[in-house]
């Protein structure tokens, strides 16, 4: 991975963190929030 492409990807999350509509349109989800809940329910 080029410096850039990882600038544009950092750029890209940092995006998708602040804007969750963004997110929706591109229908990506967040799953660290599915990761916590998982653990939290296994323990």
């Amino acid at each position: 991975m080029t410096p850039r492409q990882r600038i544009e990807t950092i750029k890209l999350i940092e995006k998708l963190e602040k804007n969750p509509e963004f997110s929706k349109k591109l229908n990506i989800k967040d799953i660290s929030e599915f990761k916590t809940k998982r653990r939290q329910n296994n323990e």
